[in-house]
């Protein structure tokens, strides 16, 4: 396991009203060399988000104040970001909920560490990937893309031009 040149520095935001649950998060993403914010509660994860501009959010389901599925909600209001919820296996029919919501995926909390920070890096070089891909700027004045092609031809009985 280990952080991808593309990813690293990437901001992830963490909510997770367990202390040693988030303190033990911080550091396994902090030792992959990412950039790591970490909230106690929902309501802290929103202030959070806004000031961090975080590139992925792990969220509890289960929080004081604002529960995962409703930080959800308010994240998808303003960004695409990947959300991963980390939640423990009585929660996991609360997850459907949240995938409604706008959650890329999620993570049991008894799979481990090392399963999210897979998830972590897989959804980070996908988001990556993404923002590389370029359409174009704008459309010729036609309205339509060009489908003609000085070398390219759409004929069935065409031969390619060298």
């Amino acid at each position: 396991m280990g952080t991808n040149s593309k990813t690293a520095g990437s901001k992830i935001l963490i909510a997770e009203d367990a202390a040693d649950l988030r303190e033990a998060l911080t550091e396994v993403l902090l030792d992959l060399d990412y950039n790591v914010k970490a909230a106690r509660d929902g309501f802290e994860a929103t202030q959070m988000f806004t000031e961090f501009d975080p590139d992925l959010a792990i969220l509890d389901m289960r929080m004081p104040m604002m529960n995962g599925s409703d930080v959800c909600s308010v994240i998808r209001k303003s960004s695409d970001i990947p959300i991963i919820m980390f939640t423990s296996a009585d929660d996991v029919a609360d997850v459907n909920g949240a995938i409604l919501k706008g959650a890329s995926d999620f993570v049991l909390k008894t799979t481990g560490m090392d399963e999210l920070a897979d998830r972590v890096e897989a959804h980070l070089l996908k988001k990556a990937l993404h923002s590389n891909l370029r359409l174009p700027a704008e459309k010729p004045s036609t309205g339509q893309y060009p489908t003609h092609h000085p070398k390219i031809s759409t004929s069935p009985t065409a031969h390619p031009t060298p």
